[in-house]
């Protein structure tokens, strides 16, 4: 299977192809297209994984869809909405083209949960099912999947590794530095950022995903004020950190807290 260049080469021409995000993969090989999530995805990668499926819509023959979302740690509220509204939007097409959806939910408890309630908001448009495993998801798709999907999973990690890396520290301590972050890497400042490009993203945008990240977690599970939060999250204001709030999440903190709040 080859690795397409960038989402335009893929969407022109998907079989036998698979694309990397930061946090997901997609890929087409025969009669099968699917998404390897994994991490935390947020909005940013929730906007590529549809990009990517627009490729589901352009191919004409029957098909199938994996999902596997198995190693998804949290559930970003406001991806979930981008995907469900992605079915939502595609209904007609995707109820033709799509001959059945397995999908693999996450093996942390409350991402699960979130991940099996799914087709409770999206009135699936195609037959789908929740497999435990991807050997069941093989056996509701009735085509080769466990050995597709395990290969992709290799390929994507083995892509990525100085990114995967630095997410990982970042989920500790979001406020580091990139000289703190390359130290806790073995790294120098000027190596780590040439292999973040090189793998196509950059320290500050790792950076300003984790301090979002976790902004967000203490917005949907504690009362904390606004300037509480920013203080928690390494930002040196209130105002520093709504601004770059509102740069990664389209819209403030407060009204982030409050929108996901009504939707729960």
């Amino acid at each position: 299977m080859r690795r397409a260049a960038d989402l335009a080469s893929y969407l022109e021409d998907s079989r036998e192809a698979y694309i990397v995000c930061r946090e997901s993969c997609a890929f087409h090989t025969a009669n099968l297209f699917g998404v390897i999530a994994w991490g935390r995805p947020g909005i940013d990668e929730a906007r590529q994984i549809v990009e990517a499926r627009v490729a589901e819509l352009r191919d004409p023959e029957p098909h199938a869809v994996v999902l596997d979302y198995r190693l998804v740690e949290v559930i970003d509220p406001d991806a979930f909405k981008m995907l469900a509204e992605f079915v939502t939007h595609n209904r007609e097409t995707l109820a033709k083209v799509t001959s059945r959806a397995a999908l693999v939910p996450p093996s942390e408890p409350f991402a699960a949960a979130t991940v099996a309630g799914f087709y409770k908001v999206v009135q699936s448009p195609y037959p789908s099912q929740l497999c435990d495993t991807l050997e069941d998801a093989e056996a509701w798709l009735g085509m080769p999947t466990v050995t597709p999907v395990l290969q992709l999973h290799e390929l994507a990690a083995a892509g990525r590794p100085t990114t995967t890396a630095l997410v990982q520290v970042l989920e500790k301590q979001p406020a580091l530095g990139v000289d703190d972050a390359a130290r806790a890497l073995g790294l120098t400042g000027r190596t780590l950022q040439r292999r973040l490009q090189s793998e196509g993203t950059t320290f500050v945008l790792e950076s300003r995903k984790a301090t979002v990240r976790r902004a967000k977690h203490l917005l949907q599970t504690t009362d904390d004020k606004i300037a509480d939060i920013a203080r928690a999250v390494g930002c040196a204001s209130a105002q520093h950190f709504t601004e770059l709030f509102r740069l990664e999440a389209g819209v403030p903190p407060a009204t982030w807290r409050a929108n996901t709040r009504k939707r729960a």
